[in-house]
This record gives C-alpha cells, sequence and structure tokens, in this order.
C-alpha cells in the first residue's frame, strides 16, 4: 500500500470514529425497562374500585446543576388523566427529587373522570419542557373490594431518543436533551421524540367466558381495556384464534377507550363455541384461545382474566399489559400546558 493509500485509508477510519451516533430504530416501547414517558391503559376509580399509580425516579444522581441548583436527579413528574368519555383531560405535576417515589389514590389525585387512563412524561424541573429521561418506571394497583380481588400491572414505558439523534433543541441545565421545542403542545411518536408506538396488540392466551362447566359453579370471564390516542372513532379490527388455529375476525369502532368482556367483541369466546373446535388434549381440555389485534391508531391495552365461584368468590385475578409486534411512526397526542 503506498503512502497517500495508507493516508486515505487513515483518513476513513478517522471520520467512522469522529462521525455522530445514527439513532437505532425504534422497535416500540417496553414493559418493565425505565423511560422518559409512561402509559397506563386504564385506570378505574368506580364504586368499590380504587387505583393506586406508582412512579418512580431510579436516578440517584445528586450533583448540583444549573441557576436554580437543581441536582442531576430532579426530575418534573406530568401526569395527564384522560377521560373515558369525551376524552377530556385533567393534568398533575410533582417534583420528584433523587430516588424519590410518587404513589397516588387516583380517586383524589384529580382526574374528573372515573375511568380512564393515563401517561406520565419526565420534564425539566426549572423550565417545565419534556426532557430525555430515561429514568421513569412504574405500576398500577386495581382494588375491586366487590369482587374481593386486586391485580397489578406495569405501565409502557417509552424511551426518549432525542440524545441519541443529537437533539436540535439544546439541553436543560443539568445536560439532558430536551425532546422538543419549547413551543411545542403534542408528544410526537415519530421515531425522533420517543419510541414508536406497537402496530399490532397480542394476547398470548385467553380462557372461554362461561360456566366451566355442568358440575361446577366456576363461571370464567375475561376482561378487555383499550385505550386509543384518537379522541375521534377509531376503528379496531379483531382476529380471534381457538387453541386449533382457526380464526374469527371481527371489527370495531371505539373512541377513547374501551372496556368489554371478550365475548361482547365475539361470541366465538364462550367457552361453548370455542368447545366445539377445542383441541382436548391441550391445558386439560379447558377451552382456550389467542388474540391479534390491529389498530389504525396508537392503540395500548391491557388484559384481566377472572374465574369467580358463585357471584362473589374470586379464585383467579391476573391482569397485565398487552404484548405487541410491529410499529407505526404517526402518532401523536396532545399536551396540556405546564400548571
Amino acid at each position: 500500500m503506498s503512502l497517500s493509500q495508507r493516508l486515505l485509508a487513515f483518513a476513513a477510519a478517522s471520520a467512522l470514529l469522529t462521525a455522530p451516533a445514527i439513532a437505532q430504530p425504534s422497535n416500540g416501547p417496553s414493559v418493565g425497562r425505565p423511560g422518559s414517558l409512561l402509559v397506563f391503559p386504564v385506570f378505574d376509580t368506580r364504586t368499590a374500585v380504587s387505583t393506586a399509580l406508582t412512579v418512580t425516579n431510579t436516578n440517584l444522581d445528586r450533583t448540583p446543576c444549573g441557576p436554580a441548583r437543581y441536582r442531576s436527579g430532579d426530575v418534573l413528574v406530568h401526569t395527564v388523566y384522560v377521560s373515558a368519555t369525551g376524552c377530556s383531560e385533567t393534568d398533575r405535576s410533582e417534583l420528584l427529587s433523587p430516588g424519590d417515589t410518587l404513589c397516588v389514590d387516583v380517586a383524589s389525585h384529580g382526574p374528573t373522570a372515573d375511568k380512564g387512563w393515563a401517561w406520565v412524561e419526565a420534564r425539566d424541573p426549572e423550565t417545565g419542557r419534556t426532557i430525555d429521561y430515561d429514568f421513569l418506571i412504574g405500576s398500577a394497583v386495581i382494588t375491586n373490594s366487590t369482587g374481593g380481588f386486586a391485580w397489578e400491572y406495569a405501565p409502557y414505558a417509552f424511551r426518549c431518543l432525542r440524545e441519541e439523534a443529537n437533539s436540535p433543541f439544546g439541553d436543560s441545565a443539568c445536560g439532558f436533551a430536551f425532546a422538543e421545542p419549547a413551543e411545542s403542545t403534542t408528544a410526537d411518536f415519530d421515531g425522533a421524540e420517543y419510541d414508536l408506538f406497537p402496530q399490532t396488540l397480542l394476547l398470548p392466551r385467553f380462557l372461554g367466558e362461561g360456566r366451566v362447566d355442568a358440575r361446577s359453579n366456576d363461571t370464567v370471564t375475561g376482561r378487555l381495556y383499550l385505550m386509543s390516542t384518537k379522541a375521534t372513532r377509531s376503528t379496531m379490527d379483531f382476529r380471534f384464534f381457538n387453541n386449533n388455529e382457526t380464526m374469527y375476525s371481527r371489527s370495531l369502532n371505539v373512541q377513547c377507550w374501551l372496556e368489554s368482556t371478550l365475548t361482547q367483541i365475539n361470541g366465538i369466546a364462550r367457552i361453548d363455541n370455542l368447545s366445539l373446535m377445542s383441541n382436548p388434549n391441550e391445558f386439560s381440555g379447558m377451552p382456550t384461545g389467542w388474540l391479534k389485534l390491529d389498530g389504525h391508531d396508537g392503540l395500548l391495552g391491557c388484559f384481566l382474566q377472572l374465574r369467580a365461584r358463585g357471584r362473589s368468590t374470586t379464585v383467579f385475578a391476573h391482569g397485565s399489559a398487552l404484548q405487541f409486534d410491529g410499529t407505526r411512526n404517526d402518532v401523536q397526542f396532545a399536551r396540556p400546558r405546564l400548571r
């Protein structure tokens, strides 16, 4: 290799080392990983039901920074409650210190509605602007005193991608990249501000709904909760599968939020219908199925499986966030101004 060839090779290698890092494409949010924005698909404060919502700041850095002398681990968490009826919004803000935890009874925290969904985002305590602060984790516990059960789920955590993409909007006094322009009033899930929303939601298994058998007093129900970032009508395409791989489809229009049993969406979810083509060698003969849900807007959700004995005794209750696949980059929702 000649001297000129060696110089060209060295220059090319140096350019690779000094080139700005390119952000990795988002593969959607996560359940269980810290993020800058958390989405809780359901809260419920109707009669005999309560929701405890928890947000924890895992940043322990107490280094003072900026003219206001906030610490690097201080963060303003901004909570927005979205009503299931009419999609009206109520917002609250609290300052979390390094390692701090906020746990609220949703009914007393301020939402005007008794059911719906919520999101929590990290903001710079000095300016109130959204920042790249992937340190928030959380949980929601919903207690039903009439049914005698409680269930818990983890929210969807969206990372902020601005730092990885070299944010054009500058940094906070503590060095966190601003997620968007100061005048912005919408959260954009386009792979530049936050992780992308899922394309498809998945429920890996549900039990056939109804009375288990003639000899038993046990009944099984499933409750599906879905939120939409669109305040007007949103179309959802449901594809139900029994455990013999047969598909049954149904489309449904929803506005903002949905709570439903699976049978109300498609009668195939009834235990007697699932039994007709069920494989008796699977799951001790209990008819099961799974669900694939495609939406034309930003959708997230939870599923609660219940088994009750008689009218009042719950013997099994389990809820969790829905799994997902694919991504979509056209999701936005409005953000109330900081109060």
